[in-house]
């Protein structure tokens, strides 16, 4: 009764972390997918962006993404 009481508590732990694994990943893939779509919309108004491939990072606490090397020249009006 133990070993199932043990195995069943496992599965349960092992579940929530596959699923806040995936929600985080979830996060992180529309935060980017944010991101790009303001610097297309800065790039539509003549602005030039541009960057290196982005990082994902802050798991387990927090959805974080990174764009190295970003560099930004804006539209001179």
């Amino acid at each position: 009764m133990a070993r199932r009481i043990v195995t069943v508590l496992s599965l349960l732990v092992l579940g929530a972390a596959t699923l806040h694994a995936g929600l985080w990943f979830l996060a992180t893939s529309r935060l980017q997918a944010e991101a790009e779509a303001g610097f297309a919309a800065e790039g539509k108004a003549g602005a030039v962006i541009a960057h290196g491939e982005p990082v994902r990072g802050g798991y387990p606490f927090a959805a974080r993404v990174t764009f190295p090397e970003l560099r930004y020249r804006g539209v001179v009006q």
